[in-house]
């Protein structure tokens, strides 16, 4: 017997009066942190963004998943699309959904993390330029409470600094924005992407000798 629910319909009639706009729902974005090794320094590709919001700003390459397409595809396609690189293994950081991440709307932003022996990046779509920047984190000392405060520093045409937090007591290990010069929350993610390589470092290695 085919299941209905409180109102009698079955899953066909449920779909076939279901309203999608009932209800307001954000958008969806992807973004990529892509790492590679220049000389001995562990760099990061980063996008000069040509347009609001950050206009002028640097950011990981990313943008809005499309309504026929999994975010996997929409990782690397936008990765291709601003900076011209493809063909790379990435893996899943984690999503990004503080409710005024971004002034535009209500983004929700899932990161993927990628390591390429040898980036020949070239800046197009939404990207005013494709760079890398050299990329640094370290502990700052903090006697004020429990949480560990991280300062990451990339250098390159410029110099980029977040101070971040890394709160290992909510429901789950969260890294927050105290002060970035880094476009919308990438600063956190950035350094999570980094997290995560640490962790991976074996695995990546199998696949990059060079790492």
């Amino acid at each position: 017997m085919e299941k209905r629910n409180k109102e009698g319909l079955t899953e066909a009639q449920f779909l076939a009066q279901y309203d999608e706009n009932k209800y307001r729902h954000p958008s969806v974005t992807t973004d990529m942190a892509t790492f590679t090794i220049v000389g001995d320094k562990l760099c990061i590709l980063m996008i000069k963004r040509a347009n609001h919001p950050f206009i002028g700003g640097y950011a990981l390459p990313g943008g809005f998943l499309e309504m026929e397409e999994n975010l996997e595809s929409c990782a690397a396609r936008e990765l291709f699309e601003e900076t011209g690189v493809t063909d790379t293994y990435f893996y899943q950081v984690g999503a990004y959904g503080d409710v005024n991440r971004d002034p535009r709307t209500r983004v929700i932003s899932v990161l993927y993390t990628a390591f390429i022996e040898n980036i020949n990046a070239k800046a197009a779509d939404d990207a005013a330029d494709a760079v890398l920047f050299e990329v640094n984190a370290e502990r700052l000392p903090n006697d004020v409470d429990s949480d560990a405060i991280y300062k990451l520093t990339l250098t390159g045409e410029t110099r980029l600094e977040a101070v971040l937090k890394l709160n290992t007591q909510g429901l789950c290990d969260k890294t927050e924005c105290i002060s970035s010069d880094i476009a919308s929350d990438h600063g956190a993610m950035i350094f999570d992407a980094l997290r995560l390589l640490s962790a991976k470092k074996q695995a990546i290695a199998e696949k990059c000798p060079e790492w």
